[in-house]
């Protein structure tokens, strides 16, 4: 069980993002509750990894003498400043949700009009018993593969008119099958090329296969796809389209996989396996001179995950006495989500930090 942020009457559950057809209809109730489960699930991942991992100290150390809460007018939204962060795609359900959100919308300024864009899955063979680290690195072996090669990838790259790539890392685990690792690739055409995905994937899977093969795995007719896409698609197919489904949290209908988050609930073992195999490993990674040709600037997680992209005003200040005690007490998203339901007032605010002991210790 999770040590959930809230008291048990105000527990929550994944379950609300299954059973939403269309996350962007939720209300700000729902959507509140899916903020707290990211604290709460924060909190019980920290327990997992324990000390020496980032996310243990993750919007819970001070980096000042204060704490900051602020609010949002425009977007009703409260958020700290003043913590540190880890910036953990993988592990961080905070950062990655911040983190990955942003990364959406630098896909999105990409002008889709002006390109043709086809989706390349790249799969592996797995079993239960198969390490994840040996598994994601051989999956990048294989791509690197294509590109090994200059003179192949110069003549796909003009053949196909390729003019630049997105490449995004995910995984899933299996209870019958194992470690997942699969990646989804955006391949950026030239208007004036015909993209044929059949032949394209003909020319990528005699090379990747080859490598694979070449390392002891089977491949088979699945091991590459390839079909048009476009970058709602692909967003989606990531599953952060939105601040409420970011951060590897979706919930399958049909699939006998969970994501590393769900894992987090499921398995402490396994999910410290797979943090220990995605660590410094790239979510999502530009082919170079892309995002300059696209006008987008360069710049890492813990840039994006310290920026302040809209203008709030501050409510309350909470001294380091006070931050001990929500740490205690676990109120770290609940209080939050206070300031957001009274529109950051502070006199109400001041009273429910009063009525929970914060300003009395």
């Amino acid at each position: 069980m999770i040590a959930q942020e809230t008291n048990t009457e105000n527990s929550i559950s994944l379950g609300i993002l299954q059973n939403k057809s269309n996350p962007n209809a939720m209300g700000g109730a729902e959507l509140e509750a899916v903020r707290l489960y990211r604290w709460a699930l924060q909190d019980h991942i920290s327990g997992i990894l324990g000390e020496g991992w980032r996310t243990n100290y993750c919007m819970r150390r001070m980096h000042g003498g204060e704490v900051k809460l602020l609010y949002d007018d425009k977007h009703s939204r409260s958020h700290y400043k003043g913590l540190m962060t880890c910036s953990s795609i993988w592990n961080c359900p905070l950062c990655n949700a911040k983190i990955m959100t942003r990364r959406a919308k630098e896909i999105k300024k990409i002008p889709e009009t002006k390109y043709q864009m086809t989706m390349v899955t790249f799969t592996i063979q797995h079993q239960l018993s198969d390490p994840l680290g040996q598994l994601v690195g051989d999956l990048n072996d294989g791509i690197k593969y294509l590109r090994r090669s200059k003179k192949f990838w110069d003549k796909t790259k003009r053949d196909y008119g390729i003019i630049g790539t997105i490449t995004g890392l995910e995984v899933r685990y299996s209870t019958r099958t194992g470690w997942h690792p699969h990646k989804h690739c955006i391949y950026l055409h030239n208007n004036d090329v015909t993209v044929n995905p059949d032949a394209l994937k003909s020319r990528l899977e005699k090379r990747y296969c080859k490598r694979l093969e070449n390392l002891g795995y089977r491949t088979t007719k699945e091991t590459v796809d390839v079909r048009k896409a476009h970058l709602d698609w692909y967003i989606s197919k990531w599953g952060f389209e939105n601040e409420l489904t970011a951060g590897m949290m979706k919930k399958s209908k049909k699939s006998i996989s969970v994501s590393p988050f769900e894992l987090a609930m499921k398995d402490e073992n396994k999910f410290r396996e797979y943090a220990n195999g995605m660590f410094r490993k790239r979510a999502l990674v530009w082919s170079p001179g892309l995002k300059k040709m696209m006008g987008i600037e360069e710049k890492t997680d813990e840039e994006i995950n310290l920026e302040e992209t809209e203008e709030s005003r501050e409510v309350i200040n909470l001294t380091k006495k006070h931050w001990k005690v929500i740490l205690k007490k676990k109120l770290r998203g609940k209080l939050l989500s206070e300031a957001t339901k009274n529109q950051g007032d502070w006199k109400a605010l001041a009273l429910w930090l009063h009525s929970h002991g914060v300003f009395d210790e």
